[in-house]
């Protein structure tokens, strides 16, 4: 009865099942992307789930990609329903119970009890899930503080069914963490509560207040809507054209970026409205009366205005309304234009609308990822350009999705959460370019380490791009520890001459104090530079040790000469220009010839632009 998405989306209109499951699937191919999910105001009460579930999970399970539902209703089928979608990987349960006690769910006319909110989140829990959220809210119409003192509650009942059935299981199990999700009612236009008034700045801060130490006692995690914030939007929810100057007069004040909490200003807000006239008051937290003329009256949602005051009555009376699909409640939207929806329309014509038989279970096929090494292919790459400014992980996610839309056989990790067998050696620090990157990809079944060049290429943003790709040995070190050293040509601020350098790295110990998360701590940097040589003033070559074995930095080397010289010098740019691996790396491997990036492309307009398999040299 609060949820306008409910009421202005009618009549429900389905996408079929075929168009759901090509669409994804074409996407997943395009984009690479590990995860999508099926967003609907209820993916429960969708039809045809068993039609477009099975078939997307066992399309894109052997590629890692796995699906994620919106929060579900409390039942047995989206519980199965979300089993066989969390086929890959089990992320966090979503529920959205909405309110603590029955009574509230009453008057909002959520159509789910108790009981059936702790069985499915038990069986959910029994599933394997092992993080659950929750959405409730506060300061619903007719709410009281024994409403609020259920939510509580509530969690109590969650938790110790839990911790039942963790007792019970001869297996280790962690146990249930709850992150609980409190939003604040919003009168909105176009649905039985738009007359509803909002609690006011006290009442909300005193009810977030005691949830919140009541969940710290309880070891949950409590995320709140802003309270300023949905005051703001209630204003702006039910406000006319009065408001125009208002928002004017805040934008004029500084307010800018407001969704996000910390750019929310509510002094400049209350200072516009003190200018302009607004009250907030009367726009939040007064109740409206059914004969008033709305703000949105001459706007048609297709939904009577009696009909959402016969609701907002009923709800008083603490009466629930089945779905549309099973009575007819003549809201009005179904006769606007001779509109028929497929699924009211079979109550509006008295059809049979009594459940039908139980379902068989969802049946999908194992087609995990697949995890049997045949190959382990090498290459080099560059990162370039703009690309320098985005993280190792962001890296490691570009590999990934590449990976994918190249549809090259990649093997994954096995385990609760499978993850692609790639590695990388040495990740580079934000801002530092290079064209010797090293990554191993571990393939389920075997490819041409040319084609794979070519395809992984093509699958890759411009600035990073494979230079040379090789069979290596599956079994040994990882790449991480093969790294040994990495030479940089960095270019500072200020002119250092060579003999600066060479009296820096005489020196026995070079001691650098750097900051880090728990403080000041001094490390040895002389270990770790095993050469330097200047190109110009400028510009110099650092050889330095990389890996697990010690990791050294060009940044810290420039500043400790910085200090070394008592002038302050710094970093202007970093290039990373190779990196070498033990010996270990070198065995049983046919290692190619190293191309400088420019001679190949060179090369290659030379040979008329022909594949780069043409470039490789074993």
């Amino acid at each position: 009865r609060y949820c306008q998405a409910g009421f202005i989306y009618l009549p429900v209109r389905e996408r079929s099942a075929e168009d759901v499951v090509k669409l994804t699937s074409d996407t997943i191919r395009c984009t690479g992307y590990e995860e999508f999910s099926l967003f609907s105001l209820s993916s429960g009460d969708y039809t045809q789930s068993r039609e477009v579930v099975q078939p997307l999970t066992e399309q894109n399970s052997p590629l890692g990609a796995s699906m994620s539902l919106p929060s579900l209703r409390v039942d047995s089928f989206s519980l199965e329903m979300a089993t066989a979608a969390q086929h890959i990987r089990k992320s966090t349960f979503t529920f959205a119970p909405e309110a603590g006690s029955q009574r509230m769910r009453d008057i909002i006319n959520k159509n789910i009890s108790e009981q059936e909110i702790r069985y499915a989140i038990s069986e959910t829990y029994r599933a394997g899930w092992q993080a659950l959220k929750l959405y409730l809210m506060i300061g619903l119409p007719n709410e009281t503080h024994e409403d609020v003192v259920a939510i509580v509650d509530l969690i109590d009942t969650i938790k110790r069914d839990c911790d039942a059935i963790r007792r019970a299981d001869p297996r280790p199990r962690p146990p249930i963490r709850i992150n609980l999700t409190i939003s604040t009612f919003v009168p909105k236009p176009h649905v039985p509560f738009q007359w509803r008034a909002q609690d006011t700045l006290e009442e909300i801060t005193a009810k977030q207040q005691y949830l919140f130490v009541e969940m710290k006692k309880r070891g949950v995690k409590v995320n709140a809507h802003d309270k300023h914030t949905s005051i703001l939007e209630a204003v702006l929810s039910r406000g006319d054209r009065r408001l125009c100057r208002m928002v004017k007069r805040a934008w004029e004040l500084g307010a800018a970026h407001d969704a996000w909490s910390e750019h929310h200003r509510p002094e400049i807000w209350e200072r516009a409205a003190q200018e302009t006239g607004v009250d907030f008051a009367f726009y939040a937290h007064t109740k409206w009366d059914y004969e008033w003329t709305l703000p949105w009256d001459i706007i048609d949602s297709g939904i009577t205005k009696r009909h959402l005051v016969r609701d907002d009555k009923l709800s008083d009376e603490l009466y629930q309304n089945d779905h549309c699909s099973k009575k007819c409640w003549g809201c009005g939207v179904c006769f606007l234009h001779d509109v028929h929806h497929d699924l009211a329309g079979k109550a509006l014509d008295k059809i049979d609308c009594s459940a039908p038989p139980k379902a068989p279970a969802f049946e999908i096929a194992d087609n995990h990822p697949p995890h049997d090494k045949m190959q382990r292919v090498r290459a080099r790459f560059t990162k370039l350009g703009d690309i320098r400014w985005i993280s190792h992980l962001d890296l490691m996610r570009l590999f990934e999705r590449a990976l994918r839309r190249a549809a090259l056989p990649v093997t994954f990790s096995q385990g609760f959460n499978p993850r692609p067998s790639v590695e990388f050696a040495a990740p580079l620090a934000l801002g530092i370019t290079s064209q010797a990157e090293l990554v191993d990809v571990y393939l389920g079944t075997k490819v041409d380490p040319s084609d794979y060049l070519v395809r992984l290429n093509a699958a890759l943003p411009a600035e990073v791009q494979l230079s040379e790709a090789w069979d290596t040995p599956i079994k040994g070190s990882s790449l991480m520890a093969l790294a040994e050293e990495a030479t940089y040509r960095v270019t500072v601020s200020e002119p250092v001459p060579s003999a600066a350098w060479d009296a820096f790295l005489a020196r026995g110990t070079i001691p650098y104090v750097k900051q880090g998360k728990t403080g000041a701590k001094t490390v040895e940097l002389r270990p770790l530079i095993l050469g330097i040589q200047t190109e110009t003033p400028t510009t110099v070559v650092l050889r330095l040790k990389t890996g697990s074995r010690g990791n050294g930095k060009p940044e810290d080397v420039v500043d400790a000469l910085g200090i070394f010289l008592e002038t302050d010098i710094a970093t202007v740019d970093v290039h990373r220009t190779d990196l070498v691996l033990t010996a270990e790396a070198h065995q049983g491997s046919r290692l190619p010839v190293l191309k400088d990036l420019a001679m190949a492309e060179a090369e290659a307009q030379a040979d008329h632009l022909e594949k780069f398999e043409h470039l490789m040299v074993y």
